[in-house]
């Protein structure tokens, strides 16, 4: 994952993903001065959250770690060849379950992002067969995995973030 470090190459216009926040795009920078210190800031608008607008201090490691490019479609590509691959186990510990997909879902690596989504599909899939529905703290894991990986596709396939399952789905077809 390539990292945005304070001289960076990133400019106005570019695509990034920024942690939890997911898809964004620069709309520019900003000299600021906050408890007496002057920094520039960073401005990023998430694409599929229109009114949003997140500031992110140049000289701040932490948050500058949570950005970095939109990946190739050959990258999604491979992602999606390993994720058919993977096997998942499901965690019957509410707890260290929740803490798994926490963790996962914080460290931005879309390979383990794309295994709780799977993961958690599979598990709802069981549930419902035996009449039963996903605990809603799994679901909520769900809906956020989704959001960030689908996001990110939709913008480098070109097509609406709805539409990526169904692409990953085909593309999984063809293995």
């Amino acid at each position: 994952m390539e990292k945005i470090k304070e001289n960076t190459t990133y400019k106005e216009g570019d695509v990034v993903v920024y942690g939890s926040q997911g898809i964004c795009r620069i709309t520019g920078t900003e000299k600021m001065r906050v408890g007496g210190k002057s920094t520039v800031y960073f401005i990023l608008n998430p694409v599929y959250r229109k009114n949003s607008k997140i500031f992110v201090p140049s000289d701040n490691e932490k948050l500058m770690e949570k950005m970095h490019s939109v990946i190739e479609k050959d990258e999604i590509d491979e992602l999606i060849r390993n994720a058919a691959e993977d096997t998942s186990e499901w965690i019957e510990n509410d707890a260290e379950r929740k803490d798994f997909f926490k963790s996962a879902l914080a460290s931005g690596d879309r390979g383990k992002i794309i295994n709780v989504i799977k993961t958690i599909r599979l598990h709802k899939t069981e549930r419902e067969e035996s009449g039963k529905r996903l605990h809603q703290s799994d679901e909520a894991f769900l809906k956020e995995a989704e959001a960030l990986i689908y996001e990110e596709f939709a913008v480098v396939l070109g097509i609406e973030p709805v539409k990526v399952l169904d692409y990953i789905m085909d593309e999984i077809s063809k293995l």
